[in-house]
């Protein structure tokens, strides 16, 4: 697409406004110098490198052009360039060339490369904004957690186990706070395995109330919910894998 956007003859500061004011996806607009599907901060910079008047631009409307903002920034908000773009902060995340997640007026880009923790899993977006990845309310996004600490999945379903029992207490009949599938409850003889002699333990302890490793759900007698729970684990137990 042509630098001149609204073919005016001129590509001047005109331009280099309507580009600004149409950040964002943008598929088969003019804007969209570069044919990228979107008008960015290189749709900008082409526009910029080749605009004499550019430097007039003042796109906080304070007056003031925004080089010599730029020039004169005292480090406050309203001047600042945190990522080095040539254009004021403020500027890229109204035009929405920046993202601001947690509205603290700084690209969150800038945030991340200031402080690279407040992006645990690296993906670009601050932790603080992704709430609803937090099931259990610690700050970081659930797979932080859990690659800090891997005992918090101990299935690796990438689930925190205390959110997966929390919306299923069937998860956990023995209220342990460990799943059952990863405690192998029905593990009754104890071999790392789930088969044929487990259950046919629970056979022989059926209708008992005193048998309690043939009760694997410790309800107090042995019955249909232990059976059911010996099919459900069938195999080997994934604590000895």
């Amino acid at each position: 697409h042509h630098l001149n956007v609204n073919r005016d003859g001129l590509v001047d500061s005109i331009d280099l406004q309507q580009v600004q004011a149409s950040g964002g996806p943008c598929v088969g607009c003019i804007e969209d110098i570069d044919l990228s599907g979107e008008v960015d901060l290189t749709d900008i910079q082409m526009v910029v490198n080749n605009c004499p008047d550019c430097s007039l631009i003042d796109c906080n409307d304070n007056g003031v052009p925004d080089n010599v903002d730029l020039d004169t920034c005292d480090g406050s908000f309203w001047c600042s360039d945190c990522n080095g773009n040539n254009f004021l902060d403020a500027c890229d995340i109204d035009f929405g060339l920046a993202e601001d997640c947690n509205s603290n007026q700084v690209p969150d880009g800038c945030d991340i490369a200031s402080d690279p923790t407040q992006d645990c899993d690296g993906n670009g977006v601050l932790d603080s904004c992704q709430a609803t990845d937090d099931c259990d309310g610690s700050g970081l996004p659930d797979s932080c957690d859990i690659a800090s600490d891997p005992e918090l999945d101990c299935n690796g379903n990438g689930q925190i186990d205390s959110c997966e029992i929390l919306d299923d207490g069937g998860l956990d009949s023995d209220g342990s706070g460990v799943l059952d599938e990863c405690e192998c409850l029905a593990d009754v003889n104890d071999d790392c395995s789930v088969g044929v002699d487990d259950l046919l333990l629970v056979i022989s302890g059926w209708g008992s109330s005193k048998d309690e490793l043939a009760d694997i759900n410790s309800d107090g007698s042995v019955g249909v919910d232990d059976l059911l729970l010996i099919m459900a684990s069938w195999g080997l137990c994934a604590e000895c894998l």
